[in-house]
Protein backbone atom coordinates (compact mmCIF):
# COMPACT_ATOMS: atom_id res chain seq x y z
CA UNK A 1 0.00 0.00 0.00
CA UNK A 2 2.92 2.57 0.73
CA UNK A 3 4.48 2.10 -2.21
CA UNK A 4 1.40 2.34 -4.31
CA UNK A 5 0.50 5.66 -3.03
CA UNK A 6 4.04 6.93 -3.17
CA UNK A 7 3.93 5.56 -6.91
CA UNK A 8 1.19 7.53 -7.41
CA UNK A 9 2.10 10.34 -6.20
CA UNK A 10 5.20 10.54 -7.91
CA UNK A 11 3.05 10.03 -11.45
CA UNK A 12 1.50 12.87 -10.68
CA UNK A 13 4.00 14.74 -9.88
CA UNK A 14 6.01 13.83 -13.27
CA UNK A 15 3.02 14.69 -15.06
CA UNK A 16 2.48 18.06 -13.00
CA UNK A 17 6.02 18.93 -13.64
CA UNK A 18 6.97 17.87 -17.37
CA UNK A 19 3.66 18.90 -18.30
CA UNK A 20 3.43 21.25 -21.31
CA UNK A 21 0.18 22.38 -23.44
CA UNK A 22 0.30 22.66 -26.99
CA UNK A 23 -2.06 25.47 -28.32
CA UNK A 24 -4.41 25.05 -31.55
CA UNK A 25 -2.13 28.01 -33.29
CA UNK A 26 0.73 25.77 -32.33
CA UNK A 27 2.60 27.66 -29.38
CA UNK A 28 3.17 27.03 -25.67
CA UNK A 29 2.04 27.99 -22.75
CA UNK A 30 3.72 26.62 -19.44
CA UNK A 31 2.51 26.42 -15.56
CA UNK A 32 5.98 27.15 -13.48
CA UNK A 33 4.39 27.51 -10.14
CA UNK A 34 2.28 24.65 -8.68
CA UNK A 35 1.24 22.46 -5.61
CA UNK A 36 -0.36 19.08 -6.09
CA UNK A 37 -3.74 20.02 -4.81
CA UNK A 38 -7.47 18.52 -5.85
CA UNK A 39 -9.35 19.76 -8.27
CA UNK A 40 -13.03 20.42 -9.34
CA UNK A 41 -15.68 19.31 -12.01
CA UNK A 42 -16.02 22.44 -12.73
CA UNK A 43 -14.41 23.78 -15.72
CA UNK A 44 -12.99 27.27 -16.67
CA UNK A 45 -12.71 27.73 -20.07
CA UNK A 46 -11.18 30.60 -22.18
CA UNK A 47 -10.57 31.00 -26.07
CA UNK A 48 -9.42 27.59 -26.71
CA UNK A 49 -8.49 26.16 -23.55
CA UNK A 50 -10.64 24.87 -20.76
CA UNK A 51 -9.81 23.47 -17.24
CA UNK A 52 -11.55 21.62 -14.77
CA UNK A 53 -10.91 18.70 -12.69
CA UNK A 54 -7.20 19.21 -12.41
CA UNK A 55 -4.58 17.65 -10.27
CA UNK A 56 -1.59 20.61 -10.00
CA UNK A 57 -4.02 23.36 -9.53
CA UNK A 58 -2.53 26.33 -8.60
CA UNK A 59 -2.72 27.54 -4.71
CA UNK A 60 -4.99 31.04 -3.96
CA UNK A 61 -2.56 33.08 -6.31
CA UNK A 62 -2.16 34.16 -9.37
CA UNK A 63 -0.26 33.55 -12.57
CA UNK A 64 -0.12 35.26 -15.69
CA UNK A 65 1.64 35.28 -18.58
CA UNK A 66 1.24 36.63 -22.31
CA UNK A 67 -2.81 36.47 -22.60
CA UNK A 68 -3.21 33.68 -20.40
CA UNK A 69 -4.30 34.39 -16.46
CA UNK A 70 -4.80 31.26 -13.96
CA UNK A 71 -6.28 32.30 -10.90
CA UNK A 72 -6.16 29.37 -8.42
CA UNK A 73 -6.70 28.23 -5.11
CA UNK A 74 -10.43 27.83 -4.88
CA UNK A 75 -12.46 27.89 -7.97
CA UNK A 76 -13.55 31.25 -9.06
CA UNK A 77 -17.19 31.40 -9.32
CA UNK A 78 -19.26 34.13 -11.20
CA UNK A 79 -23.02 34.78 -10.99
CA UNK A 80 -24.82 34.64 -14.38
CA UNK A 81 -25.37 38.67 -15.67
CA UNK A 82 -28.92 39.71 -15.47
CA UNK A 83 -31.62 39.61 -18.91
CA UNK A 84 -32.08 43.10 -20.47
CA UNK A 85 -34.12 42.19 -22.89
CA UNK A 86 -37.52 39.87 -22.18
CA UNK A 87 -40.31 40.25 -24.02
CA UNK A 88 -43.69 39.33 -24.43
CA UNK A 89 -45.68 38.08 -27.51
CA UNK A 90 -49.46 36.89 -28.42
CA UNK A 91 -49.31 32.95 -29.67
CA UNK A 92 -52.73 33.09 -29.49
CA UNK A 93 -55.30 31.03 -27.68
CA UNK A 94 -54.56 33.49 -24.56
CA UNK A 95 -51.36 32.12 -24.25
CA UNK A 96 -48.10 34.38 -23.75
CA UNK A 97 -44.57 33.94 -25.27
CA UNK A 98 -41.92 34.92 -23.45
CA UNK A 99 -38.40 35.12 -25.29
CA UNK A 100 -35.01 36.59 -24.56
CA UNK A 101 -31.72 36.08 -25.41
CA UNK A 102 -29.10 34.50 -24.11
CA UNK A 103 -28.49 30.49 -23.79
CA UNK A 104 -28.49 28.32 -20.32
CA UNK A 105 -31.46 27.87 -18.02
CA UNK A 106 -33.45 30.59 -16.23
CA UNK A 107 -36.44 30.84 -13.79
CA UNK A 108 -39.25 32.96 -14.41
CA UNK A 109 -41.30 34.51 -11.77
CA UNK A 110 -45.01 36.22 -12.21
CA UNK A 111 -46.67 38.51 -10.38
CA UNK A 112 -50.02 40.94 -10.76
CA UNK A 113 -47.77 43.74 -9.35
CA UNK A 114 -45.69 45.12 -12.23
CA UNK A 115 -43.34 46.31 -9.74
CA UNK A 116 -42.82 42.88 -8.24
CA UNK A 117 -39.27 41.42 -7.08
CA UNK A 118 -38.80 37.38 -6.99
CA UNK A 119 -39.76 36.18 -4.02
CA UNK A 120 -41.95 39.05 -3.24
CA UNK A 121 -45.61 38.41 -1.30
CA UNK A 122 -48.02 37.59 -4.47
CA UNK A 123 -45.62 36.52 -6.52
CA UNK A 124 -44.80 32.84 -7.96
CA UNK A 125 -42.36 30.82 -9.44
CA UNK A 126 -43.92 29.84 -12.74
CA UNK A 127 -41.09 27.88 -14.29
CA UNK A 128 -37.68 27.31 -12.92
CA UNK A 129 -35.15 25.67 -15.61
CA UNK A 130 -36.21 26.83 -18.98
CA UNK A 131 -34.66 28.03 -22.22
CA UNK A 132 -36.40 30.96 -24.35
CA UNK A 133 -39.10 31.08 -25.72
CA UNK A 134 -41.11 29.99 -22.60
CA UNK A 135 -44.90 29.86 -22.89
CA UNK A 136 -47.53 30.64 -20.38
CA UNK A 137 -51.07 29.73 -21.02
CA UNK A 138 -54.27 32.02 -20.22
CA UNK A 139 -51.28 34.78 -19.28
CA UNK A 140 -53.49 37.40 -22.00
CA UNK A 141 -56.80 38.53 -22.88
CA UNK A 142 -58.44 38.70 -19.53
CA UNK A 143 -59.13 42.17 -18.25
CA UNK A 144 -59.44 40.38 -14.15
CA UNK A 145 -56.02 39.33 -14.58
CA UNK A 146 -52.94 41.11 -15.50
CA UNK A 147 -49.55 39.46 -15.34
CA UNK A 148 -46.57 40.77 -15.08
CA UNK A 149 -43.46 38.37 -15.38
CA UNK A 150 -39.58 38.97 -14.85
CA UNK A 151 -36.84 36.02 -15.55
CA UNK A 152 -33.43 35.23 -13.47
CA UNK A 153 -30.72 33.66 -15.64
CA UNK A 154 -29.42 30.20 -13.35
CA UNK A 155 -25.87 28.89 -13.17
CA UNK A 156 -23.90 26.51 -10.78
CA UNK A 157 -22.94 29.83 -8.73
CA UNK A 158 -26.22 31.23 -8.19
CA UNK A 159 -29.15 33.07 -9.56
CA UNK A 160 -28.77 36.50 -12.09
CA UNK A 161 -29.91 39.84 -10.86
CA UNK A 162 -33.95 40.22 -12.21
CA UNK A 163 -34.61 40.86 -15.75
CA UNK A 164 -36.74 43.81 -16.87
CA UNK A 165 -40.28 43.30 -16.19
CA UNK A 166 -42.54 42.78 -19.15
CA UNK A 167 -46.26 41.94 -18.70
CA UNK A 168 -49.85 42.34 -20.37
CA UNK A 169 -52.64 44.87 -19.38
CA UNK A 170 -55.99 43.74 -20.30
CA UNK A 171 -58.75 46.38 -19.11
CA UNK A 172 -62.02 46.13 -20.42
CA UNK A 173 -64.35 48.89 -22.45
CA UNK A 174 -67.31 50.14 -21.10
CA UNK A 175 -69.44 51.92 -23.10
CA UNK A 176 -70.47 54.86 -22.92
CA UNK A 177 -67.75 55.83 -20.38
Amino acid sequence: MKWTCLLAFATVLFLVTGARAFAQDGGTFELTWYSVDGGSTTALTGGTFELGSTAGQSDAAGLAGGTFTLNGGFWQCFLPASVTDVAIDDAGGGTAQLGWSGSGLYDVWRSGDPYFGAGDGGSTQEVDDVTSPHHVPGAIGDPANNHYFLVLAQTGCGTSGPSNRTGEFDFALIPGS
